[in-house]
Order: structure tokens, then sequence, then C-alpha cells
């Protein structure tokens, strides 16, 4: 009856990460003869990785923990792929099955459209590649084409709109944000806190016994990887911020002063950083400047859709920052400076107003304002207008957003109300 019953490796797999050790390991052996075979095996796993320098990390991946459960169920018989097979037929074979995965996606595209995400080289190359996308997925399905900022793909993106009025051509929100953290950083007091900042995880992690017993003393790591570059400053700081009292106690215990690495140079600075009160006063503005604009960035660098979050997040990272500092302009000017003249410059685009306008979430709390502001109506007049040429169709579109506005029909029931209210809620 057992090959009417075998359940795949996938399923195989899942049954493992929900079972206690016990429950997997079904042997004879002992738990120590056990362990020794595993250790066996995990040394021939870790020097392939090591010899062929492939990220340590990726033994995280759900294919990684099919592999195993593949190679353990043939058997110790098993002979691996070849060179040939690896990138002849078990490369069609996954190539296929990559693309038949698409098939939901593809007919999700005839009801929702889709984006496209460019990539560096020169302006004529990026619009000829995005151009032959478009035509391979149906000019049709697509609402936009997103890329960074640089002058490259501004000059695909004017290619781009005398062929195609009817696509926009947006710019990447994370790599925008990213630059509104650079620019952040180079504040004379944000910059210098950095800077002091650097000198004292440096020294922590300089020397293998200050590591362990930093790691011992906070229980965790101090130093932290952004999702982008200039998000790991801010990170390191609200990590400092965050962990204060047990950087004090470790710079003022014995077993660190034993060592002999605070006599040192580097030692020196640190424990002075440390210990001063501007320091911290510095790393509590910088993570005040920082921090509402990182939520931004984490928001729109995640899988979920954020066109129609985003104007509305930066309007509350924009209040975030007044709050953190009194509503005293004086004291966050310079920031808002920044934030603003990327913010209008790149992402304050009809696609975003739009987004924000027919997002319930945002409108109808602030619908005074936004009826009374004008631009947000404009720019859904103006999307419809650009990516529907039906004029029976767009007549029907206004229809629909008059009766949003009014709260008619099903926008008015109480479940809508009470969605409303919900800012998880993905209003496409």
């Amino acid at each position: 009856m057992d090959k009417f019953c075998k359940i795949s490796v996938e399923e195989s797999v899942k049954r493992n990460q929900g079972t206690t050790l016990s429950e997997k390991v079904q042997s004879k052996l002992s738990s120590q003869q056990l362990e020794e075979k595993r250790n066996r095996a995990c040394g021939y796993i870790c020097q392939f990785f090591y010899e062929v320098g492939i990220p340590h990390n990726t033994v995280t991946l759900p294919s990684f923990a099919c592999m195993l459960v593949a190679i353990g169920d043939y058997g110790k018989t098993l002979q691996g792929p070849s060179a040939y097979e690896m990138s002849g037929p078990f490369l069609q074979k996954r190539k296929k099955k990559m693309l038949d995965s698409f098939k939901n996606h593809k007919k999700a595209w005839e009801h929702t459209g889709c984006t496209l995400l460019g990539c560096k080289k020169n302006g004529k190359y990026i619009y000829e590649l995005v151009d032959r996308c478009i035509e391979d997925i149906g000019p049709e399905k697509v609402v936009q084409v997103v890329t960074d900022n640089a002058s490259v793909n501004t000059a695909a993106a004017s290619l781009m709109k005398a062929k195609r009025p009817s696509i926009f051509w947006t710019g990447y929100a994370a790599h925008c944000i990213d630059l509104m953290l650079e620019d952040i950083g180079k504040l004379p007091v944000v910059e210098k806190t950095i800077v002091l900042a650097r000198q004292v995880t440096v020294f922590l992690y300089a020397h293998t016994r200050v590591l362990a017993l930093m790691r011992k003393t906070l229980g965790r790591d101090l130093v932290r990887a952004g999702v982008t570059r200039f998000a790991t400053p801010y990170l390191n700081l609200k990590s400092l911020q965050d962990n204060k009292k047990d950087v004090l106690k470790l710079f003022r215990s014995e077993e660190l002063n034993d060592m002999g690495y605070l006599k040192k140079d580097k030692g020196k600075k640190a424990q002075k950083v440390v210990q001063t009160d501007s320091f911290w006063k510095g790393v509590d503005i910088a993570v005040n400047f920082f921090e509402p604009m990182a939520n931004v960035l984490r928001r729109v660098d995640s899988d979920v859709p954020a066109m129609g979050v985003f104007h509305g997040c930066m309007l509350d990272a924009r209040k975030e920052i007044c709050l953190r500092f009194d509503n005293d302009e004086s004291r966050f000017k310079a920031v808002m400076d920044i934030i603003d003249k990327r913010w209008d410059n790149k992402l304050k685009t009809p696609l975003h107003l739009a987004g924000y306008f027919l997002n319930p979430y945002y409108y109808y709390p602030n619908k005074n304002a936004i009826e009374n502001d004008g631009s947000f109506r404009a720019a859904v007049i103006h999307c419809i207008t650009r990516m529907i040429q039906d004029k029976m169709l767009q007549e029907e579109i206004i229809d629909e957003l008059n009766i949003y506005e009014e709260e008619a029909h099903s926008f008015g029931t109480d479940i809508a109300t009470l969605q409303r209210r919900n800012k998880n809620f993905d209003p496409g």
C-alpha cells in the first residue's frame, strides 16, 4: 500500500518541521551514533559550501530541506546529477515548472495589470528591453514600469512615453527613500553621531573576547544589517538606543576592564563616547529623524503592494517627525526640506495621488481636505483618461467614482465602514 500513499518531498519537509526530534527519529541507533552520523554528513555539506563559496544562509531555503529529504529517501546508492544533466534536462524541467507557476499570475494581469521593474545600463537599451517585455505581456496589461532614479532611466522613460503614453514610468520608492536617509545622514549632528557610534561598534567587534562578552551582556548582536545601504546606520543607532543600559553596564564591567582592551587607543575612544551625554542625545535626535522614514522604507520594500498606501505613509511619517520634536519647526526643518525635495520631485505622480484618494482608510477621515485640495481627484481623472481609451468605459468609471465619494451603495454598508479603519486592508 505504501506506493499508493507515498507523500511528496515537500509534504515530508512540512511534517518534519512540525514534529519533535524524538518523533522524527525512529531508529535502533543510539542518540550518540545518530549524532556522529549527522556530524559526518553536515561536515561534508559544509565542506561543499566552503569550497564553492555558497552563502551560508542559503540553508534556510525550502529547496535545501527538500534536497536533504529526497537524498535520504533514495538512500546511499544515489548518484548525483552530472554537469550535463544540471545544465540540460533538469534545467529545462525547472524552467518549465517555473513558467507553469506563472499561469495564475498571467490570468490575474487581465484584471489587475502588472508592474515591470527596470535595470541599469543605458537609456536606449533599457527602453528596448522594457518594450520587449511589454510586448510579451501585452501592453493592455501593463500599468507601470518602476526603476530607480538614474538619468539613464529618465531617458528611457521619455522614449517609452512617446511610444506608449498609457503606461506610467515611476521611480522606485525604496530607492528614493534610501536617498532621503543618505541626505539626512549628512546633516552635521547626525553625521557626527554616526561616526562616534561606529567607533563603539568597531571596538566591540574587533576582538573575539570582547564580542563574546558583549553578546553575553546584551543577549544579542548590536550591529544589524538594513534592507538598504543607508538604513543600516539608522538600525545600528536604534540598536544602541535600545541597549543603552546594557552597553553602559558592559563598559563599566570589571570583566571587560580586566581584558586590557580599554587601555588601548580604540578602547579609550569607545569608552569615552558611551560615557558622554551629548553622544546619547545625538543618538536620540538621529533616531527621531530616521525612524519614521525607515518605517516607510520597510513598508514599501515588502512584498505587499504599496501604491495605495505610500502617500499616506509619507504624510504620517512627516507628522510623526513633527510630534517627536514638539512641533518646533526649527529643530526639524532641515529634514523636512530633504524629504520634500525628493518626494515632490519623484514620488508625487498621478498614480501615487490616485492611490491615496482611492484608499478608504485615508480618504474618508480626510475627505474635506482631500476634496478641497483638488489635486487628488484630478490625479484619478488623469489616470483614467490615460489608461482607458474607451469613452463609454471612462464615463462608467467616473459614475462609480462619484458613488465612492458619496459613500453610496456598498461603500456605505456597515462592513465597508468597518474595513475603512483597517490600515492593512488592501483596497485593490
